[in-house]
């Protein structure tokens, strides 16, 4: 009631001596978990198949650099893996990720591998994008989604994401930046073109 102040004490214990079976105090469930032996094994683990672009036809690209260059998935050269991330100049983690993806691009160049990566801005302005390309001094090609409609046509909830697409259909996804996700995405394309057939066989 108004008026009155109550007071309140708690008081707890803390065991300070070890459990009887310390294996079963810190024992895992590890039933239908997959071990690994270090990080990047993790980052590239099978992903869950909760993602509904993987194995269906991509969505179509039909975009513009910023400097007016087109760019049309549908008329690209086929036996590619084309490597679509999504981003933004406000997303911290996109920023962290483009020195990974200049690295993964390196390696396909260096190691002459039919892979084309593209970063695909989302609802920002040529000026805005050009401007921070240059000063970060990135080179990846850039294409301008506008309006977004691409990037909602890939179902992007969330950035970075990025998308792998081998002659027509989604072969991989990935939402998020880890470190180490560069060495991940080598190894992804390295399984996609092991297993896939090219489009002229």
């Amino acid at each position: 009631p108004q008026g009155i102040e109550v007071e309140m004490y708690a008081t707890s214990a803390i065991n300070t001596e070890p459990p009887a079976d310390a294996d079963a105090a810190f024992a895992f469930e590890t039933e239908g978990h997959t071990a690994v032996d270090d990080y990047i094994q993790l980052v590239n683990l099978p992903q869950s198949p909760a993602h509904p672009l993987m194995g269906k036809a991509a969505p179509a690209v039909a975009l513009k650099s910023p400097s007016g260059d087109a760019f049309t998935l549908a008329d690209a050269p086929k036996d590619t893996v084309y490597v679509f991330d999504f981003w933004a100049t406000w997303c911290g983690p996109c920023v962290q990720a483009m020195p990974a993806l200049h690295d993964f691009a390196k390696w396909a160049k260096d190691n002459d591998k039919p892979v084309q990566v593209y970063a695909i801005n989302v609802q920002e302005t040529t000026e805005q994008v050009t401007d921070f390309w240059t000063e970060h001094k990135f080179t990846l090609p850039i294409l301008m989604d506008d309006n977004g409609a691409v990037a909602q046509a890939y179902g992007v909830q969330g950035i970075p994401m990025t998308v792998m697409v081998y002659n027509g259909k989604v072969e991989h996804v990935q939402v998020g930046y880890r470190p180490g996700i560069e060495k991940a995405m080598q190894q992804q394309v390295e399984t996609i073109l092991a297993a896939k057939p090219a489009a002229s066989e």
